[in-house]
């Protein structure tokens, strides 16, 4: 597998064309960068697949699904790529046919068609007859409720006042029962008979006739209050009746930058690709040279750094993940650190692809990585 060298003119002519496209469509230059990078990557393996070029020494490799051709050349052990040419068909705006340059005339024919048609409907209609509802009088008054709370305090109804019961009549005393004993009237008797004010039974017959009937006095009737109850003012404050109120978590409205939402933002990327992060950084590569890091790894060495964008600190990876073209964890050191000598310079070995900071791309390739 040859090594791919990206020359300054062709670095540049990528680069100016990918920002053109990542304008008019972001999801369409992202694929179209992937295409390049996998056209490279045949390329590399396989340097006689393009046809001849214009110039002597040179070849051409039309780029699938791109408007891009790569003009490329072999030397050595290298796959130089010289140019990076673009269709200008693909280039220039493309015109619109001309049946969707006539769909807005056509619609607002249409439009217009359907509103003289409902004129047309609403004038021949005929007028409706508007009658007076049953059992209410012309021009008459019409008394009207409100429902709900008033600004008025309520005056409470009194209540009717009780009818007081009807008296009881006293009881009637039945006539003594007549004596059976039969007596003759005479002038003179030897036991006179005691006069009719004196007898026993006759005072308690004057006695009970004498004692007046008392009746029920009727109950009073209920005293009014002297103020109408105090009614408490109710304030609507958006929550059930006897709910406490309570204070809204910060993190859940959506605009802290909390670790899980960074790590959802590098799960969106293409997990199919190789990559290594630490510290909020995340490096997608490629191994360039898988000769030279087996021959680091025979030497002893295990761990290649990379240098990052915007800091001193090195990267350090492991070197076997990388050349299994994997994805790990790294560590960061700093750049007089004495664990550096027996560390190789990543840039060696591997093209750099993208870079992220906490979700966010800070570089972005193929060109010289910087």
């Amino acid at each position: 597998m040859l090594r791919r060298d990206w020359t300054v003119p062709a670095a540049k002519q990528l680069a100016y064309a990918q920002d053109h496209y990542h304008a008019l469509n972001p999801t369409a230059a992202a694929a179209m960068a992937r295409q390049v990078l996998e056209a490279t990557r045949t390329l590399a393996e396989q340097p006689g697949r393009g046809r001849a070029g214009r110039v002597a020494g040179t070849r051409e490799w039309v780029v699938k699904q791109t408007p891009y051709v790569l003009v490329y050349r072999v030397r050595d052990d290298a796959l130089q790529l010289l140019h990076v040419q673009v269709d200008a068909k693909d280039w220039l705006p493309r015109t619109e046919p001309k049946g969707e340059r006539l769909d807005p005339w056509i619609a607002s024919l249409i439009s217009a068609l359907l509103h003289v048609l409902m004129l047309l409907i609403l004038l021949s209609a005929s007028t409706p007859t508007m009658t007076p509802p049953q059992g209410s009088a012309s021009g008459g008054r019409t008394k009207v409720d409100f429902v709900g709370d008033t600004s008025t305090p309520d005056q409470p109804v009194p209540s009717p006042a009780p009818t007081p019961p009807s008296p009881t009549p006293a009881p009637v005393q039945p006539p003594p029962a007549a004596s059976p004993v039969q007596s003759t009237l005479v002038k003179t008797a030897r036991n006179p008979v005691p006069p009719a004010g004196n007898t026993r039974r006759g005072g308690l017959v004057e006695q009970r006739q004498a004692q007046p009937v008392q009746r029920p006095t009727p109950p009073q009737p209920p005293a009014e209050p002297s103020s109408p109850p105090q009614r408490r003012p109710q304030t609507w404050t958006g929550r059930p009746p006897g709910m406490l109120e309570e204070e809204a978590d910060a993190a859940e409205d959506g605009m802290s930058n909390t670790p899980t939402i960074s790590e959802g933002r590098r799960r969106d990327r293409n997990n199919a690709q190789p990559s290594m992060d630490v510290g909020g950084y995340q490096v997608y590569y490629e191994v360039r040279s898988e000769t030279q890091l087996r021959n680091w790894r025979d030497q002893g060495m295990k761990e290649v750094a990379i240098i990052l964008p915007g800091t001193q600190y090195r990267m350090v990876c492991p070197l076997e993940v990388a050349l299994k073209r994997g994805s790990s964890k790294c560590r960061l050191l700093p750049p007089d650190s004495p664990e550096l000598k027996d560390i190789g310079d990543a840039r060696e070995v591997i093209n750099m692809m993208e870079v992220y900071k906490q979700g966010e791309p800070v570089w972005r390739g193929p060109g010289p990585y910087r």
